[in-house]
């Protein structure tokens, strides 16, 4: 089972309103609506805030949450799997930077 809500720019993860099935384009622009009372409809340098809908799987009665067991010296690392990186760059210095 899932459960959706909207995530928006300023706001995240809107929890006052999750929703059983996909939000239709009108209870998403309602959520707007309630996020622009706190934060406005757009950010002053990158436009209108953008919203987008997530889902979360529900745990069922049975069913038991996965715990990783993690020792003292990475208690705080968030497990992200593993990931490579690769590609060119180039990197301009500031105007009297060293």
């Amino acid at each position: 089972m899932k459960v959706y809500f909207v995530r928006h720019q300023a706001a995240g993860v809107v929890h006052q309103f999750p929703f059983a099935q996909e939000p239709s384009a009108e209870q998403v622009a309602l959520v707007r609506e309630h996020c622009a009372q706190s934060f406005g409809t757009e950010h002053d340098k990158l436009g209108e805030f953008w919203t987008k809908v997530v889902s979360v799987d529900v745990l069922g009665p049975g069913e038991m949450p996965v715990v990783i067991a993690r020792g003292v010296a990475n208690a705080g690392v968030a497990p992200v799997g593993e990931f490579t990186v690769r590609g060119v760059a180039t990197v301009t210095p500031a105007e009297g930077g060293a």
